[in-house]
């Protein structure tokens, strides 16, 4: 079952693992409303990264290798949406970002995106593709380009994030399957077959 969780106890549980990992970035590095945000994936945190994007008043553009994709993602408030199997679009949008999060878990052509950020622009790694990554580091400091990293955030950070969550509406998207179906789960996950976010559910019984 796909559906959107608002106010819940669950809703509240995904804003304190997700939430604040992608709201802590806006805050940590200075993003600035009126700048141009990219989201590298439209998963578990990307969703979420898009919709916290939107509602800090920044410019988001989503990269998706599912071009089927593109309707969702501007449903979450993307203004923009490339798919990145398309080389000729990842050319045009060279020099045209001031942050991008990174929260897919594979690898990717690095230089690419950080081709996409403007001067002093900064890619934000908020997961691991299990490889080293690799880049030259001329396309760092020629142009003040850096690579930085997050995954949590403070307390007052936390209850800032779910704050601006309840004021501007941001909610996790999940599918809910019952506990005994939990190694079809799994396989959905190792398919990438899974839309946002996973939950099992345990159902009490008298």
């Amino acid at each position: 079952m796909l559906r959107s969780l608002v106010g819940s106890e669950m809703c509240i549980r995904d804003r304190l693992c997700g939430g604040i990992t992608v709201y802590a970035p806006l805050l940590a590095y200075q993003v600035q409303p009126g700048d141009r945000v990219g989201v590298i994936g439209l998963g578990g945190l990307g969703h979420l990264a898009i919709q916290f994007a939107k509602a800090w008043g920044t410019h988001v553009t989503v990269f998706s290798s599912s071009p089927e994709k593109e309707a969702l993602a501007r449903s979450l408030g993307a203004h923009a949406f490339v798919s990145s199997q398309d080389q000729a679009a990842m050319e045009r949008c060279r020099n045209s970002l001031d942050f991008i999060y990174y929260v897919v878990p594979y690898d990717l052509d690095f230089e690419l995106y950080l081709s996409i950020l403007r001067r002093n622009g900064k890619l934000c790694v908020l997961a691991s593709s299990g490889k080293p990554m690799q880049v030259q580091t001329t396309s760092l400091f020629l142009l003040h380009k850096s690579i930085v990293g997050r995954n949590i955030g403070s307390a007052h950070w936390t209850t800032k994030m779910l704050e601006f969550a309840a004021l501007h509406d941001i909610k996790a998207v999940v599918e809910t399957f019952p506990m005994e179906d939990v190694n079809v789960v799994l396989d959905m996950v190792k398919q990438n077959k899974v839309n946002f976010r996973a939950v099992l559910t345990h159902q009490n019984r008298a």
